[in-house]
């Protein structure tokens, strides 16, 4: 059974062996993996995150003024820390009432919103109700 595996893997198909098809499909994979991962360290930044006009003159001058910008010890807490999970978990199992999803589908589909309003986390739907 293993010597009919082995010369299924490696017989060809109209062009390609199935083992080479796999083999770089698990090479694009890692690749594509790999990126994906580069590009979320790169969201998760915090120049990223201000780079949107409404969140540099709303939220980043109300976040400069707060302990989170600057206190004695030098480290800043910056969005991600709160608004991205650690875990691989998915977000609404996470914190939902941190992440601001609604507004960001507000924002893009033009819908009437006020930017200023505090979130209140019932709002949200909590699943837990606690952080």
């Amino acid at each position: 059974m293993i010597v009919r595996f082995w010369k299924w893997f490696w017989s060809p198909t109209k062009k390609f062996t199935w083992g080479a098809i796999l083999i770089a499909g698990g090479l694009g994979g890692m690749i594509l993996l790999g990126g994906f991962n580069a590009a979320m360290e790169e969201f998760n930044t915090l120049e990223f995150c201000v780079s949107c006009h409404e969140m540099e003159q709303l939220v980043f001058k109300e976040y400069k003024k707060t302990i989170h910008y600057a206190n004695r010890t030098g480290v800043r807490v910056t969005c991600a820390d709160c608004h991205v999970p650690r875990s691989r978990l998915p977000q609404a199992q996470e914190r939902p009432q941190l992440h601001p999803n609604r507004r960001l589908v507000q924002f893009l589909a033009r819908w009437p919103y006020d930017p200023t309003a505090k979130v209140v986390p019932a709002q949200w739907g909590s699943i837990s109700g606690a952080l």
